[in-house]
């Protein structure tokens, strides 16, 4: 310890700041909140990375690294993500298929920064089941993807997914692939900015339910992708044509204001946007 003679004759003892490390103590870097059902959680101003995983009946959440401990939060089925002007990087996946009625719906708020989305489906939405996905981007660079390459829809579920890009120059892209008994929603939108939004969907034979796909540019001179494969009354014969047994299909791209470029299958209605099939 330093000791420094007044000018009394005294001894003062001098003060010196030391900083502490926090190593190996846990810093929380988002804050949750449960009510009527639905998780909140709310990121910071930095680079948040959080994963959800959901294995059809339960989900668990890590934020940063760190799970989150939400065994006192009660029963959820609602998730709402709000992040923070950070670059941040958030994932959804469906593990398992999804409980028969059960009803998962999540509501993505990138804010600003160069985010990064990522939604996957592993398994089947069972009967009366449903996935309602809604994710927005901000002023910067995001890129927003969902895939569910293989995944049933039963009887009476649904799947609704919705990604906005926004402000920036962004890549959003969407894929499905599977046998489609209930209902089929779809809008991939780029927003304001030199945009790439590709939307690639195939409905397996015996699909009996609803399509409704939207791609849209915005402003911006936008490359714009929607490839509806209907295989829905495919009966094994490659010599045949067959016809669908979709309850409706019905495919759009908008291409909005600027010179857009559309690539589509010859089922997609065309709005503003230079065509190639």
């Amino acid at each position: 310890m330093d000791w420094k003679l007044s000018r009394t004759g005294r001894t003062t003892n001098r003060f010196r700041p030391v900083l502490e490390s926090l190593d190996g103590r846990i810093v929380p870097s988002v804050t949750w909140t449960v009510d009527a059902g639905v998780l909140t959680i709310t990121g910071t101003q930095r680079a948040d990375t959080i994963d959800v995983q959901d294995d059809g009946t339960n989900l668990t959440v890590t934020a940063d690294g760190e799970a989150l401990d939400l065994s006192s939060a009660g029963a959820f089925t609602d998730v709402v993500l709000k992040l923070g002007a950070g670059s941040d990087v958030v994932s959804y996946t469906l593990t398992g298929d999804l409980t028969a009625g059960t009803a998962r719906k999540l509501d993505v708020e990138l804010g600003n920064g160069r985010d990064t989305f990522t939604g996957t489906l592993n398994g089947n939405l069972l009967d009366g089941a449903s996935v309602d996905l809604t994710v927005n981007g901000g002023n910067a660079i995001d890129n927003l993807s969902f895939s569910a390459p293989a995944a049933n829809v039963a009887a009476g579920g649904s799947l609704s997914v919705e990604l906005n890009g926004n402000n920036g120059k962004d890549v959003v892209a969407a894929t499905f692939g599977g046998q489609l008994l209930g209902d089929f929603t779809l809008l991939a939108t780029g927003g304001n900015g030199k945009d790439e939004v590709s939307s690639n969907l195939t409905f397996d034979a015996g699909s009996t339910g609803n399509v409704d796909a939207t791609v849209k540019g915005g402003n911006g001179k936008d490359d714009l992708t929607l490839m509806a494969v209907d295989n829905s009354g495919d009966d094994g014969d490659p010599t045949t044509t067959d016809a669908s047994t979709l309850a409706a299909l019905t495919a759009s791209v908008d291409g909005g204001n600027g010179p857009d470029s559309a690539t589509v299958s010859d089922n997609v209605d065309v709005t503003a946007a230079k065509t190639t099939h």
